[in-house]
């Protein structure tokens, strides 16, 4: 599994890290990761990862799951070879 620690540990002078930044940074961490669907991680970063989530988050969330989980799950128009 990954590591999502930080590269660098913050300094004792930075600045309190606010829920919000560190979501954000949760978020964008999550998506260069490599063997992490991108599009999963930008679903939770657009609805669950935010530091003030809508009342209905997790109900949106799972529509934008299961529409990328029907989309992926139609097979490709796969094209008449030429003969």
């Amino acid at each position: 599994m990954a590591d999502l620690a930080p590269a660098t540990a913050p300094t004792a002078s930075a600045e309190p890290e606010t829920p919000a930044t560190f979501l954000k940074a949760l978020a964008a961490t999550l998506k260069s990761l490599d063997g992490v669907d991108s599009d999963l991680a930008a679903i939770l970063a657009t609805h669950v990862l935010v530091a003030e989530p809508a009342m209905d988050a997790v109900a949106k969330a799972k529509a934008a799951i299961v529409a990328l989980a029907q989309t992926r799950a139609v097979p490709a128009k796969q094209e008449p070879a030429d003969g």
